[in-house]
C-alpha cells in the first residue's frame, strides 16, 4: 500500500501526507509516486459524484464546515467524507497545495519515480510565525496545514512557488525517473536545474506537452543528458530574457 500509494482523493493524499510526515516507518516504505490522475477530467476518473478534498482535511475538526454535508455523501458503502457544502466552489477541484506535495517528497526520501503530469497546483504559503499546536520540531508549516481557526499575518508568510518542489525533487537520492507531461508550470529555467543538480540515479525524464509556450525544445521523452543539452542550446540561442519561457 505505501510502496506505490493510490489515492482515491485529495482528502486522501492529504490524510497521506500527514501520515509519512509524522511516521517516518511509513515514509520509508514509499518508492513511487503517482498524482498523474489527479489532473484527468471529473467525467473520466471521478464520477459526477463531487468528493471531500484536500480543503475538507483541513478543516476536519472543525464540525461548521459539515453542516448539511451529508447531503452529498454517497449511499453508506463508503466510508469517505462528505465533500462540505461551504467549500462547494472546490467540489470537482483536484489540485493539490505546493504545500503538501512538499511534505511527501521531504519525508519519502527513497522515492525512486515520480509521475506529477497534468497536476494542478494550489496556491500556498510557507509560515514562520511561533509554533502551531501538533507541529513536529524542524517541521516546516503551510498555510494548507493549518486550519482556518489559526490566524496568521501576511509578514510571517512566504509565497511558494512551483520552484519548491523543484528544490524538494532535487533532494531524493534515488530518483530515477520523472515523469511530468502537460505541466503548464514548467519553465526552461526549472528544467535546466533539474537537469544539472539532480544525482546520478535521475537517468531519464519526460516532459511532453509541458511548458507555457507550445512545442518547446525540451519537452520531450528522453536521458538527463539529452534534456540538459537541448536546454543549454535553447538558453545560448534565446538568451536570459527567455529563461522563464
Amino acid at each position: 500500500m505505501y510502496f506505490q500509494p493510490f489515492f482515491a482523493s485529495t482528502y486522501r493524499y492529504a490524510q497521506f501526507a500527514r501520515t509519512v510526515s509524522h511516521k517516518e516507518h511509513y515514509a520509508e516504505m514509499v518508492r513511487v509516486l503517482d498524482l498523474s490522475y489527479f489532473g484527468a477530467g471529473a467525467g473520466e476518473h471521478w464520477g459526477l459524484e463531487p468528493q471531500a478534498g484536500w480543503r475538507e482535511f483541513k478543516c476536519r475538526y472543525h464540525n461548521t464546515s459539515y453542516v448539511g454535508g451529508r447531503k452529498y455523501a454517497r449511499a453508506q458503502v463508503s466510508s469517505h467524507p462528505a465533500p462540505s457544502p461551504l467549500l462547494k466552489g472546490f467540489r470537482r477541484m483536484r489540485d493539490i497545495p505546493v504545500g503538501g506535495i512538499c511534505h511527501v517528497l521531504g519525508a519519502c526520501k527513497r522515492i525512486r519515480k515520480i509521475n506529477i503530469s497534468r497536476l494542478q497546483l494550489a496556491s500556498d504559503f510557507l509560515l514562520r510565525p511561533p509554533e502551531y499546536p501538533n507541529s513536529q520540531p524542524h517541521s516546516q508549516i503551510f498555510v494548507s496545514d493549518i486550519p482556518p481557526s489559526w490566524t496568521w499575518q501576511y509578514s510571517e508568510a512566504i509565497p511558494l512557488y512551483a520552484d519548491e518542489i523543484i528544490s524538494y525533487i532535487l533532494k531524493l537520492p534515488y530518483l530515477e525517473s520523472v515523469t511530468a507531461r502537460n505541466c503548464l508550470w514548467l519553465t526552461t529555467s526549472r528544467v535546466g536545474r533539474l537537469m544539472r543538480e539532480a544525482g546520478e540515479s535521475l537517468r531519464s525524464v519526460d516532459f511532453r506537452e509541458s511548458g507555457m509556450q507550445k512545442d518547446v525544445r525540451w519537452a520531450i521523452r528522453g536521458g538527463r543528458e539529452e534534456v540538459l543539452r537541448i536546454v543549454e542550446e535553447v538558453v545560448r540561442n534565446t538568451g536570459d530574457l527567455t529563461m522563464m519561457i
